[in-house]
């Protein structure tokens, strides 16, 4: 996908993994799970509720690791 380098800019800014992962399970559920609700089986539902699961547990992972990173070039900048 492309993005022009000055939205991108801007946008980033104030961008984290959990709002990046957010925005992506919303488009996800308005445009082909929520429409699809009718004709997907248990099995379906199931693994799409442990996908979902772990894509938001991997979203709060790499934003402690946005946290971190962040504390230890304050850090290197404080010295």
């Amino acid at each position: 996908m492309y993005i022009p380098e000055s939205q991108s800019n801007q946008d980033n800014q104030d961008v984290n993994a959990i709002d990046v992962m957010d925005k992506s399970m919303n488009y996800l559920w308005e445009n082909f799970i929520e429409p699809n609700v009718d004709v997907t089986d248990e099995e379906q539902a199931t693994m799409l509720t442990i996908i979902g699961a772990s894509l938001k547990i991997m979203a709060e992972q790499a934003h402690a690791y946005e946290k971190l990173n962040e504390v230890e070039k304050n850090h290197f900048y404080n010295n």
